[in-house]
């Protein structure tokens, strides 16, 4: 008997903020009446992650090398079949700098140690975007250390034109993942006819396709859609508006946006789900925190807001800001959106 397969889809949003400012969580649910979890692939995606670099120096590290950085919410991170994150930066013992940098507060340059990489398998990582403008900060070297670390302890990454995609099977189902930037050394968002030719061969190898991308201008001037491509320091960094509908088109099911370090708004299109940016999710100092048929349609999710504290850590709160601001935001850039939201909530306009 052919199976209705759906995403249970937590997204968890989060802005460059001090520490009053709230983020959301994401966590979709399932329609009881017409699926059974046997019936659903669970996905956790979290935004950008970075727990500590031991550049410009071992002090920007996280206490105890970041161990305890996920701890305040391990229990979601673990509550999925697939949990997926970008990773801001490099995995690299010693090493030296291929990225010009100004001074201090105006550029950035992260390596992560080795260890970072069983510190993200034990939170419950299984997929790690690094299509992104950290992955090359100390070039190839970088990128091959990084590569070798993740396969060593078991997790998935895309994003490169060695690894355009990766695919995860669960509960008899290929998922498969694909990453894009407009950065030096990662596939480009805005070659939108190889991103297509990516996307139909993810579809024609596994049941579901998810992109994740990172692309759009940085900071607080650039929290809004402006469904136009968007210049950030001299460089162009994709039109996420238009992007996200190519790959839909191409047969994506799913697209989840990173680069703002902010949360953006959220989108429905052809029924499937975008995130325009998750902003940042554990980004330790270094970060300003100011056979069966298969569909990847979305069906609903429930929010709860978090903070980033203790210079980057994620704690849970209840206040729920942040879901407010995805409703402003998402009404402000896309109109009158096909979904409904209320009471911590979000669903499509008829479910």
């Amino acid at each position: 008997m052919n199976k209705y397969l759906v995403f249970i889809i937590s997204l968890i949003f989060l802005n460059v903020c001090n520490e009053q400012q709230q983020q959301p969580i994401i966590k979709a649910q399932p329609t009881q009446e017409t699926l059974r979890l046997d019936d659903t692939i669970s996905i956790v995606a979290v935004g950008d992650v970075m727990i500590g670099s031991s550049y410009p120096s071992p002090s920007m590290l996280a206490p105890d090398s970041g161990r305890k950085i996920f701890d305040n919410l391990i229990s979601i991170l673990q509550n999925a079949d697939i949990t997926v994150g970008n990773l801001e930066g490099c995995i690299l013992n010693g090493g030296t700098p291929k990225k010009k940098c100004p001074p201090p507060g105006k550029c950035y340059i992260f390596r992560m140690p080795i260890l970072s990489a069983e510190i993200l398998k034990n939170a419950g990582f299984d997929f790690m975007n690094i299509a992104n403008n950290h992955v090359g900060d100390f070039g190839n070297e970088g990128i091959t250390s990084t590569i070798n670390a993740l396969e060593s302890i078991g997790i998935k990454f895309s994003g490169i034109a060695e690894y355009p995609y990766q695919i995860i099977e669960v509960k008899g189902k290929k998922i498969s993942f694909a990453g894009f930037s407009n950065n030096q050394y990662t596939l480009k968002m805005n070659d939108y006819e190889k991103c297509t030719q990516i996307i139909k061969e993810m579809k024609a190898n596994s049941d579901i396709a998810v992109v994740s991308f990172h692309g759009g201008g940085e900071g607080e001037s650039y929290r809004h859609i402006t469904k136009e491509y968007e210049m950030f320091l001299g460089s162009n960094r994709g039109n996420p508006y238009k992007f996200a509908r190519i790959m839909i088109d191409a047969g994506a099911d799913l697209v989840i946006g990173h680069s703002p370090h902010v949360t953006r708004a959220v989108d429905i299109y052809k029924n499937k789900f975008i995130a325009y940016s998750l902003g940042n999710f554990a980004t330790y100092k270094q970060f300003n925190l100011k056979g069966s048929s298969s569909n990847g349609d979305f069906i609903s999710a429930d929010v709860t807001s978090i903070v980033q504290k203790n210079f980057g850590v994620p704690f849970i709160d209840s206040t729920n800001r942040a879901y407010k601001e995805i409703i402003s935001l998402t009404k402000e850039d896309i109109g009158d959106p096909d979904l409904i939201f209320e009471n911590n909530t979000i669903k499509p306009k008829g479910k």
